[in-house]
């Protein structure tokens, strides 16, 4: 068997729940084991909230990450993205119900949520790496395509490799 040294996760919209419970236990009580190895997770437009990551540190692993983690998140986000946003303009004013049928207010940075993560990572878990992309190159899109082909996600992909 073949382990490496370093993973990258990446995953899109509600892809980043499934890459949340891959990397870290939403439950104390679950045995999975979770990744040794460097991880470098991209979430690219997360629908998700940053509510998520308050089990960041649940993980089963001999490291307490006292010294350091061995994980690095990147959020890519677009405040323009109309699927996360779920924004309406009713009588010329722009409403956003991000809130609403799904928190997703990450991924748009609504109420300024990716910067709240960012605050929370810093006060929280000192040790482990957060980096915030604002993506708005391609407009309000949501699709994949939009994201990986876009300057913000070659962006994350070159400091990378």
């Amino acid at each position: 068997m073949c382990i490496r040294d370093r993973i990258t996760i990446i995953s899109h919209s509600l892809g980043a729940e499934v890459a949340c419970n891959l990397l870290f236990n939403d439950n104390e009580n679950a045995g999975f084991a979770t990744p040794k190895q460097n991880i470098e997770v991209c979430l690219v437009a997360p629908a998700i909230s940053k509510k998520k990551f308050k089990n960041y540190y649940n993980r089963n692993k001999e490291n307490h990450f006292v010294d350091s983690d061995n994980y690095r998140l990147t959020v890519i986000y677009n405040e323009l993205d109309f699927v996360l946003s779920k924004t309406s303009k009713i009588l010329g004013i722009r409403i956003s119900f991000s809130r609403i049928y799904g928190n997703t207010r990450l991924g748009c940075n609504c109420g300024n949520e990716a910067y709240e993560l960012e605050k929370y990572f810093k006060k929280h878990f000192p040790f482990s790496l957060i980096h915030l992309i604002h993506a708005s190159s391609f407009g309000s899109s949501h699709h994949s395509l939009s994201y990986f082909g876009s300057n913000e996600f070659r962006e994350f992909i070159i400091d990378k490799y």
